[in-house]
């Protein structure tokens, strides 16, 4: 909204608005669309002031070079129930907004931005190819946030023409395709390396969620298997599994989401299910600083490891922060990955059941007795120390917050604020 200007041009007028019988008229004004394109033309200007007509034919293709260039905003009216102005729209984007150039750079840069499936269960990734160029048979490397790129060959690629999707062996920058034979691949996934084209898209994290089983108590493992692939098909959809009382929980924008999601699952799996009520996601964040160690030997530890823990509140928004407070060497590798990684897991369940964050663990002490000691000891022990001291250093609950921005005619200032 901060970039948009007033500099706006309705390409139509409605008749019944809000209505079923609404309808679309073009509007046509030479004075407004002379008098709006003239400011950003001055040659325009000129012809304006001296009383000089412009035909039709000059005076779109200027104002869609404006567009083009942000000065001007085109305003199309619709409606979603009826299809009203849907095609004009279309047409309009189509011939108002302006196709990209192939860029030049020869490194390959491009982003997943959809999943699908086909019926036997492949994936099709949709990738928008902003540098480079794809070839089928070829091998790309796929990078996912800061983990180690892996490379996946291209099996089968479709382009955009006209709306249908066309066979290509070959897909140039600026192109958008779908592929197929990348098995290990993710919405927001780099295509060959990520570069300034790309830019960073944050979503927001769903406030709601409602547990949710399948009718026919015996599908509870297809279910999960169904909602790990919408997961993947749209990042609105969180899915998180309670381990403890063995129940899986969907996070939601909303009631209109549940609806959705049920539908598909029937639909696209044939999976009836219920949801629990809707309640909203709280977080957990440390109060202060807490300590705990288990030793290998002693009565209390059945496990043949020795493990300890430092947890103290990080800064705000800076997540989970794992630090070792011991040399890299006193442990296997294989270890240190178990440690680490059974933290991240323990920490989606604080003291009160929900997910912390913005907290420093720091591993301080460990111990392992060769070749005795395998990755599970440290599995299992790890929660329990972990636990221990966030339950020492305590945590408060944190409700979501939202601000929005109204904007209502002044005459309807009082109800808004009523319904509010």
């Amino acid at each position: 909204k901060e970039l948009l200007s007033n500099e706006a041009y309705p390409f139509y007028s409605v008749e019944n608005e809000g209505t079923k019988d609404a309808r679309i008229i073009e509007y046509k004004s030479y004075d407004d669309c002379m008098e709006l394109l003239a400011r950003f033309n001055e040659s325009l200007l000129e012809s304006y002031v001296n009383n000089e007509i412009i035909s039709d034919t000059p005076l779109r293709k200027e104002l869609e070079k404006q567009i083009q260039q942000a000065n001007v905003f085109p305003i199309f009216f619709g409606s979603a129930m009826t299809g009203v102005g849907v095609t004009e729209l279309l047409e309009n984007i189509s011939a108002l907004i302006p196709v990209n150039k192939p860029v030049q750079d020869k490194t390959l840069s491009g982003v997943v931005f959809k999943i699908e499936r086909e019926p036997s269960g492949e994936k099709i990734a949709y990738v928008r190819v902003f540098s480079g160029s794809l070839h089928v048979r070829k091998y790309v490397d796929i990078q996912r946030g800061e983990s180690l790129p892996h490379k996946e060959k291209i099996k089968k690629m479709c382009m955009f023409h006209n709306g249908d999707a066309v066979q290509s062996s070959t897909v140039q920058s600026g192109e958008f395709c779908k592929v197929w034979g990348l098995t290990n691949i993710k919405i927001g996934d780099i295509i060959g390396e990520w570069t300034d084209y790309i830019k960073d898209i944050h979503f927001a994290e769903p406030q709601v969620e409602a547990a949710i089983e399948a009718v026919q108590k015996e599908r509870i493992h297809d279910l999960y298997a169904a909602l790990m692939e919408l997961c993947e098909e749209d990042p609105l959809i969180k899915v998180w599994k309670d381990n403890v009382h063995n129940e899986l929980y969907i996070r939601l924008f909303g009631e209109v989401q549940k609806e959705v999601i049920e539908t598909t699952l029937y639909e696209k799996y044939r999976l009836q299910v219920t949801f629990s009520n809707t309640r909203v996601v709280c977080i957990e964040k440390p109060i202060g600083l807490g300590n705990s160690v288990e030793v290998m030997g002693e009565k209390e530890n059945p496990f043949y490891a020795t493990i300890g823990f430092k947890v103290e509140r990080g800064e705000l928004n800076s997540g989970i922060t794992y630090n070792l407070g011991v040399e890299l060497g006193s442990l296997p590798l294989a270890f240190h990955k178990a440690n680490e990684d059974t933290v991240f897991q323990t920490l989606k369940q604080g003291l009160f059941g929900w997910e912390v964050t913005d907290i420093i663990v720091t591993l301080t002490h460990t111990g392992y007795a060769s070749p005795v000691t395998t990755a599970s000891d440290f599995r299992n022990l790890t929660p329990l120390v972990l636990m221990d001291a966030l339950k020492k250093a305590e945590t408060y609950v944190y409700e979501p917050v939202n601000e929005f921005e109204l904007t209502v005619p002044k005459q309807a200032i009082s109800t808004a604020m009523y319904k509010l």
